[in-house]
């Protein structure tokens, strides 16, 4: 998972170009550790006496450390610089990838190349008024759905199907609009114990029928 988080800041001794293991968190600064977690990626700058990287890290619980996976800028022609006695290591949100809210109020970046969806689409213009794209999968045999997906295509041609809902928790205000297609039946349950407009399951009997659902983050109501 990529995380940001505020006022991350510690101090490290280590040498050469490799991971950075961390020495000591600066007093009112929260440490790698607990904001950004073990597997995690985040966006660090390192200063080291005067010269400077800013990268794409990975924190390690196990060594304390952040990898340097990738480098955005630096005072070595972009390439790893080489550490030497005390750097300070710190999270921070590089100018050149952010999303902002210029002084007109519309969102604005720097240098995006598109938006970048969960089913690996990308919207890179929107006409005026154009609506952005929608995640969808399309499916024919029984499947547990993600949350990440907007629309679900139940074909049910060749028999019936059952989808298994995300769980609700965590979900909150998520919406899943799921169409069926095909002449058996379709039967919705959730992950869980959780319900479904107060019911275990929900029944999809006529070919292109369709229902909209939304989490309340405890059980899925139909909309």
């Amino acid at each position: 998972m990529f995380k940001l988080a505020d006022r991350v800041k510690e101090a490290s001794i280590t040498t050469g170009i490799g991971s950075v293991v961390f020495n000591e968190t600066y007093n009112g600064f929260t440490s790698f550790s607990s904001a950004i977690g073990d597997g995690n990626s985040t966006f660090y700058t390192i200063e080291n006496n005067a010269n400077f990287e800013i990268g794409i890290g990975t924190y390690n619980a196990s060594t304390n450390s952040l990898s340097r996976d990738t480098v955005l800028k630096s005072t070595n022609n972009n390439s790893k610089i080489a550490l030497d006695g005390l750097s300070i290591v710190f999270c921070t949100y590089p100018a050149d990838r952010a999303v902002f809210l210029d002084h007109n109020n519309y969102i604005s970046a720097i240098n995006a190349a598109g938006i970048l969806f969960p089913d690996n689409s990308i919207q890179v213009t929107a006409a005026g008024g154009a609506r952005l794209n929608k995640s969808y999968i399309n499916i024919n045999s029984n499947t547990v759905i993600s949350s990440i997906y907007d629309i679900v295509f139940a074909d049910c041609s060749s028999g019936p199907i059952n989808l298994t809902l995300p769980n609700p928790s965590g979900n909150g205000g998520v919406e899943i609009a799921i169409k069926k297609l095909g002449s058996h039946q379709l039967s919705l349950s959730s992950a869980g114990n959780q319900l479904i407009d107060g019911k275990e399951s929900f029944l999809l009997y006529y070919e292109h029928e369709s229902v909209s659902l939304i989490s309340n983050n405890t059980n899925w109501y139909v909309f």
